[in-house]
């Protein structure tokens, strides 16, 4: 008996193989480029307090919406408390260590500090995601 082809689960296939091909091509020519100016990126723009800020941006309105939307459904106020931690270290840190709130600068702390809260941040949401039971479904 011949198995039965399906064509969506093919167009899919084909459809990731074009996306992770196209990734790859991408990765190849634009590596060599990224790996040469990252001392001036590192310098003049992902050290600089409007990157903060811009990322500040996108990660809070959907940390906030993840955070609330979980705790509606799963109840467990931790998760929710744990994930306003991390969202006010992200949103807070970057302007009190460049001394724009308090006006002492702390620079030197705000690799370890930020990747605290990126941590916090993160296993927040993974607890929030498992406390959900969003690994097999969307809601």
């Amino acid at each position: 008996m011949k198995a039965q082809f399906n064509h969506s689960d093919s167009n899919l296939i084909d459809t990731l193989g074009m996306i992770l091909s196209g990734l790859c091509a991408l990765h190849c020519v634009a590596l060599p480029v990224v790996m040469l100016s990252l001392p001036l990126m590192a310098r003049y723009y992902l050290a600089h307090p409007l990157f903060h800020l811009v990322f500040a941006a996108v990660i809070l309105p959907l940390g906030l919406w993840a955070f609330f939307r979980g705790y509606v459904h799963h109840r467990k106020s931790w998760i929710l408390s744990l994930g306003m931690v991390g969202l006010v270290m992200i949103s807070l840190l970057p302007p009190l260590l460049h001394g724009q709130i308090g006006g002492i600068k702390l620079e030197w702390n705000e690799p370890l500090l930020m990747l605290v809260a990126s941590v916090v941040l993160i296993f927040a949401h993974y607890k929030n995601q498992r406390a959900c039971g969003c690994a097999g479904h969307q809601h």
